[in-house]
């Protein structure tokens, strides 16, 4: 434990405890007294211990509820990303062969009716022309 462990209380008397300012006899109290108007001075940073001590308390608070706030903000925001992909990725082969046929006889049936508008073009033009 170190030093710490050896160290022993000397006083166990109370009213042996020099709490006076000076050696001559007077208020007894006048270094407990200074110490206890230690509370009101502003000796950090301009205020108070107790109000230094509130501030720095305030503060870890309010650092761990935005910490909190922005994990679960950032967890949303994967969840919604990692949706988005599977939507992306999640391709159903099936579907998209049937979809391939689908557009193959589309594109056939308009060349068709491409090659029909060709052909009566062409019989009309041959129909005017002597």
């Amino acid at each position: 434990m170190g030093a710490a462990s050896t160290l022993s209380l000397a006083i166990t008397d109370p009213a042996k405890i020099a709490a006076s300012a000076g050696p001559p006899p007077g208020n007894p109290g006048d270094n407990a007294n200074a110490l206890l108007a230690l509370q009101n001075q502003n000796i950090i940073n301009g205020q108070t211990p107790l109000n230094s001590y509130a501030g720095l308390v305030y503060k870890i608070g309010n650092d761990v509820c935005s910490a909190v706030s922005n994990q679960q903000a950032g967890g949303l925001v994967l969840q919604q990303l990692q949706n988005l992909q599977g939507g992306v990725s999640g391709v159903d082969i099936n579907e998209e062969a049937a979809n391939l046929v689908r557009y193959q006889n589309a594109y056939t049936a308009a060349a068709q009716v491409s090659s029909v508008v060709d052909s009566l073009l062409l019989t009309t033009i041959n129909m005017v022309t002597p």
